[in-house]
C-alpha cells in the first residue's frame, strides 16, 4: 500500500531531537571503537592494518543498517523513526547509506532546512526521499 507521508498525518521531530540523537550516536560509536581497541590491546592483538577495519566496521555500519532495519541508539532515546517519504515504510539499505553519505558529507549543513520545512526534513532527507517521524 503506498501512502504519501503528510504533515497532517504524523508529527516530527524538531531540530534539537534530530541534532542530539545524531550526537547521542556519533558518541556510542566512538565508545564502541575505543572498546574494540582496548580489547584488542587488553588481548595483546597486534592492532596490524587489516585488523582496524574491525575498528571500521561499526563506522561505516552503525547509521545505515540500524537506521534501514530497526533504530539506532539516537532514534530510540529521542523516540523517532526514518521513513520513506512516499510508501511510510522502513527505508532501504542502500536508501540508508546515500542519506548517510550525504549527511556525512553535509555535516550539521544538512539540518538547515528542518526548521522551515513542514515535514522537519534535512536536505539528505529530501535528497534520498526520506522523512523523520515520531513514534506514537
Amino acid at each position: 500500500m503506498n501512502k504519501t507521508i503528510s504533515a497532517e498525518q504524523v508529527n516530527y521531530p524538531s531540530l534539537s531531537q534530530r541534532y542530539f540523537a545524531t550526537a547521542l550516536d556519533v558518541v556510542f560509536v566512538i565508545v564502541c571503537v575505543f572498546m574494540v581497541v582496548q580489547i584488542l590491546t587488553a588481548l595483546n592483538i597486534a592492532t596490524d592494518q587489516w585488523q582496524w577495519f574491525m575498528v571500521l566496521i561499526p563506522v561505516f555500519t552503525y547509521e545505515p543498517l540500524l537506521t534501514s532495519k530497526a533504530v539506532t541508539l539516537g532514534q530510540w532515546v529521542f523516540g523517532f523513526r526514518v521513513r520513506d517519504v512516499i510508501t511510510g515504510q522502513k527505508i532501504g539499505v542502500i536508501q540508508a547509506y546515500g542519506r548517510w553519505i550525504i549527511k556525512f558529507l553535509l555535516g550539521g549543513i544538512s539540518l538547515l532546512t528542518i526548521p522551515n520545512d513542514t515535514q522537519k526534513r534535512a536536505i539528505h532527507d529530501k535528497m534520498l526521499a526520506t522523512v523523520a517521524v515520531s513514534q506514537s
